[in-house]
């Protein structure tokens, strides 16, 4: 979802039929290669995106994200836009302000 907040193409969204094992297939990879699979744009050189990426994937699944530096983080991201001349990010920094 931050992804798609930040203006990144994720890569099952242009699927013709949205063919479910399609998306799959595609998400699985994305996962395996994210480098160059999901962080093409706006995103490759968000280091926040890619430290709360890697600290969710390494989660089991009875584990419990660790929220506070997921916060820390989008605040991190936060404050490399300039909030008060902002306009096409504005629901991007408004989404994360509520958040955080």
């Amino acid at each position: 979802m931050i992804l798609e907040f930040l203006d990144e193409t994720l890569p099952w969204r242009n699927f013709k039929g949205k063919n479910e094992d399609n998306i799959i297939e595609m998400k699985r990879k994305c996962l395996e290669d994210p480098e160059h699979l999901l962080w093409r744009t706006t995103t490759a050189e968000m280091l926040q995106i890619k430290n709360i990426f890697y600290s969710i994937k390494k989660l089991q699944y009875a584990d419990k994200p660790d929220y506070g530096y997921i916060r820390t983080q989008l605040q991190e991201l936060l404050s490399q836009f300039d909030t008060a001349d902002c306009k096409s990010d504005s629901i991007f920094i408004g989404r994360v302000i509520t958040f955080i």
